[in-house]
């Protein structure tokens, strides 16, 4: 009897481990999607102190730090989602990959340095003979470089990937610039109002900055201008370019200052601004595990989204997960479907790290995916609109409206002001001369051509008081005068 109840003993654990491995065996990895921020880059702003600093690349790009974290990003993505989970092919396969970015340099300079670190070697081949892929003659070229290359497009069977931009006034997923609530609501949040008590409350910071860096502190607390000379700072300690008499225990101070700026501009009142970008990003997460659902067959199965950290804050406040310390370079949310049985479910991770939202979750930090779902449209302006990308955009552009109570005030406010920035890139800086050069430039030719035809016009009545002190004759006006009167008119 005692062996009866053993072997029967042993014969239920081992059903019972059976049936645990066949439940795993069930558990499908359906589709991932990367939310990442760009990597170190140079400085923006052009402040005073960077004349001290030598940076090889122009304002705002990605530097030799950011191509690094990225490229080790990419390593390891690899090594969990092809080699771990076999999720992704060992070889380039364009069609599992979607890759976009915002309309920005570094974006797209990361999103690359990434997929040189998952697939090194995207076969790049030649469809023609080696012979016939050649630049305009007349060229001189190393002939012993085209045979070394044979059939490859590049060295070391390199090729080039797809990266999708759009342009900044189109984009809904990655960043809402385009957007004119959202422009209206982070203008907004660089208000006085906001802006002076940060300013009193790190006022001793800057005091010290200031003297140590020997700049105008009335500048500095103008608008955000503080935010971004905070920004520029922590760009040039990232890559070893902090500036001399800045020690660790300032250099701290600086990054709690910098964060706190940052937050205000970025998610203003934490409410409307994450819930536009859960809105736009939402769209395009859910639509790419809908689609998923639906085509199972479908292959591409894994995407990349190149973004800045403005609009991470935002959809990490619309995950109602606003982090307690900055977030640093290449930071990132991964978004997974999953396959679990007969259920959807949806795993979170920031920056390695398991996310947890306000929704139903299980003993593994799974996410029902319908409650997932709800809890998207929960913190969305709008409810997502996912029948199709026409009705969502018409859907967006009526959200973006700025509401009618926001453009009287900012007709009394002083707004418009810090649109024109306190502190502006250089490339915000040259278009605003430009305009300025065009605006006297048109000036000039308006006052211009009234000062000729008054001239015309003084010397037409001069010759008019003379003909009138003579025996009269019937003469009709010089037909120039008659059409640059008319054009005077006219204008």
């Amino acid at each position: 009897k005692t062996q009866f109840i053993m072997k029967n003993s042993y014969l239920f654990i081992v059903c019972v481990l059976a049936c645990s491995f066949l439940a795993q065996a069930e558990d499908k990895l359906l589709y991932t999607v990367e939310f990442v921020r760009h990597g170190a880059r140079s400085e923006i702003w052009n402040l005073p102190f960077y004349q001290d600093i030598d940076w090889p690349w122009g304002p705002g790009e990605l530097t030799g730090s950011g191509m690094r974290m990225h490229y080790l990003l990419g390593k390891y993505i690899k090594e969990k989602y092809v080699k771990e989970l076999k999720f992704l092919s060992e070889e380039f396969d364009r069609d599992e990959l979607y890759i976009r970015s915002t309309d920005v340099n570094r974006t797209i300079m990361s999103a690359y340095s990434q997929l040189l670190g998952l697939y090194t070697t995207p076969t790049g081949k030649l469809q023609v003979p080696y012979q016939s892929a050649l630049p305009p003659a007349k060229l001189t070229i190393n002939l012993e470089l085209i045979k070394e290359l044979g059939e490859n497009a590049l060295p070391f069977e390199m090729g080039v990937f797809d990266i999708n931009v759009d342009s900044t006034e189109n984009e809904t997923a990655l960043n809402w610039y385009g957007c004119d609530y959202y422009h209206h609501l982070r203008n907004e949040a660089k208000l006085p109002k906001y802006i002076d008590p940060l300013n009193a409350k790190y006022n001793t910071l800057y005091t010290e900055l200031c003297g140590i860096l020997n700049i105008n502190c009335a500048d500095l607390k103008k608008g955000l201008y503080a935010k971004n000379f905070l920004d520029d700072l922590v760009a040039a300690d990232f890559d070893g370019q902090r500036p001399k008499g800045i020690d660790d225990n300032m250099m701290k101070r600086v990054y709690v200052a910098y964060y706190e700026t940052f937050l205000q501009e970025c998610i203003g009142n934490r409410t409307t601004i994450p819930k536009i970008a859960i809105m736009g990003f939402g769209q395009e997460l859910l639509s790419k595990f809908g689609k998923k659902i639906a085509t199972p067959e479908w292959k591409e199965k894994f995407a990349i989204l190149s973004s800045h950290d403005s609009s991470l804050i935002a959809v990490l406040a619309g995950l109602n997960n606003i982090p307690d310390v900055m977030l640093p370079y290449a930071s990132n949310i991964f978004f997974e479907l999953w396959q679990k049985g007969e259920d959807k479910v949806v795993k979170i991770y920031y920056n390695g790290e398991v996310l947890r939202i306000p929704t139903v979750v299980n003993e593994n930090d799974e996410h029902p995916y319908e409650d997932f779902k709800n809890f998207l449209n929960s913190r969305s302006l709008e409810p997502i609109n996912l029948t199709s990308q026409d009705d969502f955009i018409t859907q967006w552009n009526k959200v973006c409206v700025i509401p009618k109570e926001n453009k009287e005030e900012e007709k009394t406010s002083d707004k418009m002001q810090l649109k024109k920035g306190l502190m502006q890139t250089p490339e915000e800086k040259k278009k605003t001369e430009e305009e300025h050069n065009n605006k006297v430039l048109k000036t000039g030719i308006c006052i211009g051509v009234v000062a000729l035809l008054t001239l015309l016009e003084l010397i037409w009545a001069t010759r008019e008081v003379k003909k009138a002190s003579r025996p009269r004759t019937q003469l009709s006006q010089p037909l120039v005068v008659q059409q640059l009167g008319n054009l005077r008119y006219m204008n």
